[in-house]
């Protein structure tokens, strides 16, 4: 549960609870989930477990996209997040983590998918310096940003404000930082609000990292010294982090 499966099979059960004959495979090769897709709501472990004879994950609509995409000869990929068990009411829970769910999905469809539109062609723009890790995260923006909004990776980058860093250097950095916000704007403006608190305890000698999923409020520190007068100096000024206040933006209060 809690992550994304690709499905290979496909079944169908129909409203009468029999099993339609015809089923679908995926296009996937390493896949070896199954998959049920119901036209009435699962309210009963018995009615669960029936279907869990066939295949151990039950859906609403994955078989009829399958069939369409059968009809009109299109290849067939299909992803799951499981989020909830098939016999307990999934929707106030799945309404809490909807936003974890959709980065997930959108995640496995960039990482699996070609969108020719998206990606032929994007060059590095004039006037900035990339180092290797910086052109595959730039890359990966775009094209998360191109699918998000449905417009091409050209369009992505002309909507974005212009650099007006003095050097090149710092001019990707500034892209960099544009693409992230506009991709989520809720979360950027969390991670810098955590920079931000942690930037004053931040030295040669003590390392503070949160979690880069933001979901944990565990806070990693790391520290050095070289007698036991300089460890209580540095404990008595890591007693003063806001730890509250750290918690109450990974929950969603204050970003603004």
């Amino acid at each position: 549960m809690d992550q994304v499966y690709p499905i290979r099979t496909l079944y169908r059960q129909k409203i009468d609870t029999n099993m339609e004959f015809t089923s679908f495979t995926s296009n996937h090769k390493d896949s070896r989930l199954d998959i049920t897709s119901t036209e009435s709501r699962i309210q009963s472990a018995d009615a669960a477990q029936k279907l869990f004879l066939f295949a151990p994950i039950i859906d609403r609509e994955a078989w009829a996209l399958a069939s369409v995409s059968k009809r009109f000869k299109k290849d067939f990929f299909c992803y799951k997040y499981i989020s909830d068990n098939a016999t307990q009411e999934a929707c106030t829970q799945v309404k809490e983590i909807a936003h974890k769910i959709s980065k997930a999905l959108l995640e496995t469809y960039c990482k699996n998918t070609v969108d020719v539109k998206t990606t032929a062609s994007l060059d590095t723009p004039n006037g900035y310096h990339f180092t290797f890790t910086q052109n595959v995260e730039f890359e990966k923006l775009v094209r998360k940003l191109s699918l998000q909004k449905n417009i091409s990776s050209q369009e992505v980058l002309t909507s974005l404000p212009d650099c007006t860093a003095v050097k090149p250097k710092d001019r990707t950095k500034q892209l960099l930082k544009h693409l992230s916000e506009q991709l989520d704007p809720f979360t950027f403006k969390v991670r810098e609000k955590l920079h931000q608190m942690i930037a004053p305890y931040q030295t040669e000698s003590i390392k503070l990292k949160f979690d880069p999923t933001l979901e944990s409020d565990e806070l990693e520190i790391t520290l050095k010294c070289n007698n036991p007068a300089e460890l209580q100096t540095k404990i008595d000024m890591l007693k003063t982090f806001p730890y509250s206040s750290m918690q109450e933006l990974l929950r969603g209060q204050d970003v603004e």
